[in-house]
């Protein structure tokens, strides 16, 4: 697949850049049917691809330890929930190129001793070599680089500088890495033109923690223009008794949904309805307490569901919660 089209082009009045993401999440055709991945990066990439411009994805994967990849799964789960990291099918320890969707997608082994922790230099260097070569093959040039999630794509923006003088962003989806890691983020970000957060709050931290100069942007997820046309007033929604809550994301320890099931549990006397859209491994342990709380008749679990479902049930509900911790 060769993509060919002159730098800050147009199209349909519209400046087309090449843009290159790197991302550590990212749908790949080998997943395990059990994975609980993300899927917000592809619908950043699949607008900008429907807005005309060419997008690549890198997508990288931690290479750890062999014997990490054999560990029990109940070892693996509370890896998962202690440290907010998924411990990968010791199946994807390959680079491989693919198409998802539409998307041209390189998929990048790095070497990381240690879950959660940094790479060194070497492997940076050696898997910006690896993506600049792999871009090379596909005669793909970036105006435009973009990471989402600070390890390792805060050392690979810096590192890639030396192949390409585009302009770069990194979106932090958490303050781990600037907080742990506070000295190597600041000199990474010498390297970086801009710096964004997943949320407001998440901007301000980001600022006071590294000394930026100016707040970080904000990068929302965003809703697609055709649910905002079909929704309705938040106003109309919420007049009279709020009966209907819904919580969109992954069933693991860190997003607290029991806590929002033992909130409501507090209410029986009332008349109240939770929606829970998802997959994780707390999903057993979530309903084994709504069944303890004698509530299981009002929390509905979904699973995970296909998003124009998701917005439907949306559609349905008053209010969204959500009592996440250690994240944007």
């Amino acid at each position: 697949m060769t993509i060919q089209r002159s730098s800050f082009s147009t199209w349909r009045g519209t400046i087309i850049m090449r843009i290159l993401m790197l991302t550590t999440v990212y749908p790949r055709p080998d997943s395990s049917k059990a994975s609980t991945a993300t899927k917000v990066i592809h619908y950043f990439t699949s607008e900008w691809k429907k807005a005309g411009h060419d997008v690549v994805v890198v997508h990288t994967i931690n290479a750890l330890p062999k014997f990490v990849y054999y560990l029990p799964g109940k070892i693996k789960k509370i890896i998962k929930a202690k440290l907010s990291f998924e411990v990968p099918d010791p199946k994807i320890r390959k680079n491989i190129e693919y198409d998802y969707e539409g998307i041209h997608v390189f998929r990048e082994n790095i070497r990381k001793v240690i879950p959660r922790g940094l790479s060194s230099d070497r492997e940076i260097s050696k898997c910006a070599e690896s993506i600049a070569a792999s871009l090379n093959t596909i005669e793909f040039e970036p105006d435009l680089i973009v990471g989402h999630w600070a390890s390792p794509n805060a050392q690979l923006l810096a590192e890639l500088k030396r192949f390409y003088s585009c302009r770069n962003a990194l979106i932090f989806h958490s303050s781990f890495y600037a907080v742990r890691f506070t000295e190597k983020m600041k000199e990474c970000i010498k390297y970086i033109d801009r710096i964004g957060g997943r949320s407001e709050k998440l901007a301000e931290e980001l600022r006071d923690i590294l000394q930026l100069k100016q707040k970080p942007f904000v990068c929302y997820s965003g809703v697609p223009d055709e649910f905002v046309r079909q929704s309705v007033s938040n106003e109309e929604k919420v007049t009279g008794e709020i009966t209907r809550f819904l919580y969109v994301g992954e069933l693991i320890r860190r997003k607290n949904v029991d806590v929002i099931i033992r909130a409501l549990a507090e209410f029986k006397n009332r008349s109240w309805l939770l929606d829970v859209v998802g997959p994780g491994y707390e999903l057993d342990s979530l309903k084994k307490l709504a069944i303890n709380l004698d509530v299981a008749d009002r929390v509905r679990f979904y699973g995970r569901i296909p998003r124009d479902e998701v917005f439907k049930v949306m559609h349905d509900a008053q209010v969204f919660t959500m009592v996440s911790s250690r994240e944007a």
